[in-house]
């Protein structure tokens, strides 16, 4: 598959999903990937859906696809209040949610464990990083076959 290319129709389609937020899409790198595609973008509908939850509504959420010689990555970036350190602990275990999100969407606390599963059944992993400056990451990160 080509991640930027699913990457580009899926943050299309987030889109009209979510009407009021600025999504965006930025890609590096060249070549393909071997994975499940309908996953994958799973886990980018996953996380643009928390990053809508929880992101400060005025600030646009930045999804980057990324292909290098070791893999490739997918990384959903939002502006806003930073994820507590008690929170980051077991924020991929099922049924955990922030303690509030501040935009259009609702869950019930299984996305991040999605996300995680499909990053591991593609032998991958997901890290989060989460700071007033610089906002919040969630990057998927995937080996090359």
């Amino acid at each position: 598959m080509d991640p930027h290319a699913a990457i580009a129709d899926a943050i299309e389609e987030l889109g009209t999903a979510f009407p009021t937020r600025q999504l965006l899409h930025k890609s590096a790198g060249a070549g393909s990937a071997l994975g499940d595609v309908d996953r994958l973008l799973q886990l980018v509908g996953n996380l643009v859906a928390n990053a809508v939850a929880y992101g400060e509504p005025g600030r646009p959420i930045t999804v980057t696809s990324s292909i290098t010689e070791s893999g490739f990555f997918i990384a959903v970036h939002n502006f806003g209040r930073p994820i507590d350190e008690k929170t980051l602990a077991t924020l991929f275990q099922p049924m955990v949610r922030g303690e509030s999100g501040i935009g259009e969407a609702s869950s019930v606390g299984l996305g991040l464990y999605i996300v995680q599963s499909i990053a591991k059944a593609h032998g991958g992993a997901v890290t989060v990083a989460s700071s007033e400056v610089d906002g919040t990451t969630f990057t998927a990160t995937f080996p090359a076959p």
